[in-house]
């Protein structure tokens, strides 16, 4: 990947001209250079709203020239306040769906570029910018739009007391809550305490 030409679509004018590209060699260094000046926000295990809208804040004004208005900051704040509790971390970029409305209005995406199979970075781009990072052949620089996220995940459980299978589909945002108590069909063990933290192992697959 072009770390200049990338940047160029991630940073104001004001930003790249200060830029030391003799010091952004490695794919690692071009990450904490983003890390650092704020340009990315980092998503592992829980979402922090107030961080995570002092970063929308922030790219908004500096690489937009956008300082949103009382109403529509509003909408951001109203937008995290209505997320729902959810323990499942890999499922967290759906929390930035509740987002997404606002920032249509000002032709700014949201790309998540995926870390883990639990942790990702939130960078802000115009949404034609958006269709070119995602066309980036790289393996380390990976960018989805939230149109890519999975829409249901399945557990598969081979009871390890009766050897029956069993099988449940959730929809990915949803929380392991829904499974509570949930338990083998044929014995009665059970595989999600009242929790909804599994209790046996299972395979899981997104889809």
């Amino acid at each position: 990947m072009n770390f200049k030409t990338f940047l160029t679509k991630v940073l104001s004018e004001k930003e790249l001209n200060q830029v030391n590209f003799n010091l952004l060699c490695t794919d690692k260094e071009l990450y904490a250079y983003l890390l650092e000046n704020h340009v990315t926000h980092y998503l592992e295990g829980k979402f922090d709203k107030e961080k995570f809208h002092q970063f929308l804040h922030v790219r908004l004004r500096e690489k937009f020239q956008v300082e949103p208005e009382d109403e529509a900051w509003e909408e951001i704040v109203r937008s995290g306040e209505s997320l729902p509790k959810n323990d499942r971390p890999e499922t967290i970029p759906y929390t930035l769906l509740s987002y997404r409305k606002v920032l249509d209005a000002y032709q700014v995406a949201m790309l998540l570029l995926n870390l883990s199979d639990d942790a990702c970075s939130i960078i802000l781009v115009s949404r034609k910018d958006a269709h070119r990072l995602r066309r980036i052949i790289s393996s380390n620089w990976v960018f989805k739009s939230l149109d890519d996220l999975p829409s249901r995940t399945m557990f598969t459980v081979t009871c390890p007391d009766c050897s029956c299978k069993n099988v449940w589909e959730l929809r990915y945002k949803d929380s392991t809550m829904k499974l509570a108590q949930s338990h083998c069909d044929n014995c009665g063990k059970i595989f999600w305490d009242k929790s909804g933290i599994a209790q046996v192992h299972m395979e899981v697959r997104d889809y």
